[in-house]
């Protein structure tokens, strides 16, 4: 899981520019590519964040997935891919979401038992919560 979200990271630092573009203006190839790379950056390092700390996994799971099915979309048609790259970047966080991966060795471990309690007593934020973790 921590590999995994390391993958994660590691694409999100890549996508941002470090040459001279347009970035001292803020105009230019340097804005178009901000804008393009805004989001995906920020779901990356989010994807990478929950996974390596085990903090909220279910939730970082399923943005992963979201986020891999949707690579995986666009980069069906590319000639020489191999697909079943995209399978497994698919399929890991799938693995992740159904064994409760971030209990083990993640911040989620310590929040289970807090959380299990408050919503043992009825709390509905902590059944949400609880789902998360």
């Amino acid at each position: 899981m921590v590999l995994y979200g390391v993958l994660w990271w590691q694409q999100s630092k890549w996508k941002v520019p470090s040459d001279d573009f347009g970035r001292k203006s803020g105009g230019g190839l340097w804005y178009w590519v901000q804008q393009e790379i805004q989001n995906p950056t920020v779901t990356e390092t989010f994807i990478g964040a929950t996974l390596i700390l085990g903090l909220f996994t279910r939730l970082g799971s399923l943005v992963a997935i979201g986020m891999a099915v949707n690579i995986t979309i666009g980069i069906l048609s590319v000639p020489h891919e191999w697909v079943w790259t995209y399978v497994m970047l698919i399929m890991l966080p799938v693995v992740f979401l159904l064994t409760d991966a971030g209990r083990s060795f993640g911040v989620d471990g310590f929040l289970v038992d807090p959380v299990d309690r408050a919503a043992g007593r009825g709390n509905r934020f902590a059944r949400l919560v609880r789902w998360l973790v």
